[in-house]
């Protein structure tokens, strides 16, 4: 093949680039000129927060679980996420999970345990789908140690890995906060 040297500049155009069109040019065909609304790829300029970040929440309830539930459950984010100084997702930002199943056992009741998932934030009023790791939690030893049932106590701080990455609508980020 004849490939060009070192500092020799190159002749022919680039593929998918209309002939007269310089490679700023093509550069530019994704953005806008006249500050109106781009037209590039959805999420290239949105910001992302990346798999393997942590959410932290508080239970809003406390949550009840029984062995075999899959029972829906509600939080609230109880740390904002930012990246470079930008808050991606502010405190206090309503997270909706589930609870994937519920263990107990009945020779050793100090290991019942629950494990539960997250699947959406609010983020400015539009539920972001969002896919965790797996958390598994079990309740505080109590006086009720009987009960066939789990419970977490309503304020009970969980932190949960981002599987996927989430990416967001350039507008819901808030710079500063």
């Amino acid at each position: 093949p004849d490939l060009p040297g070192e500092g020799v500049a190159q002749t022919s155009s680039t593929p998918f680039q209309n002939p007269g069109t310089s490679a700023t040019d093509a550069n530019l065909e994704g953005t806008s000129r006249d500050d109106g609304p781009a037209t590039g790829p959805p999420f290239q300029n949105s910001p992302v927060l990346p798999a393997g970040a942590l959410l932290t929440v508080r239970l809003r309830v406390p949550l009840i679980a029984e062995n075999g539930s899959k029972e829906p459950f509600e939080a609230v984010l109880d740390e904002p996420v930012a990246i470079e100084g930008t808050t991606l997702i502010p405190r206090d930002a309503l997270v909706s999970g589930r609870v994937e199943s519920a263990r107990m056992s009945k020779v050793r009741p100090d290991r019942d345990y629950v494990r539960l998932s997250l699947n959406s934030v609010q983020v400015d009023g539009f539920a972001v789908p969002i896919e965790t790791a797996s958390l598994f939690a079990r309740q505080r030893p109590s006086s009720d140690a009987d009960s066939d049932k789990i419970r977490l106590e309503k304020g009970r701080r969980l932190t949960f890995r981002l599987k996927e990455p989430i990416f967001l609508h350039p507008t819901t980020a808030k710079t500063g906060q």
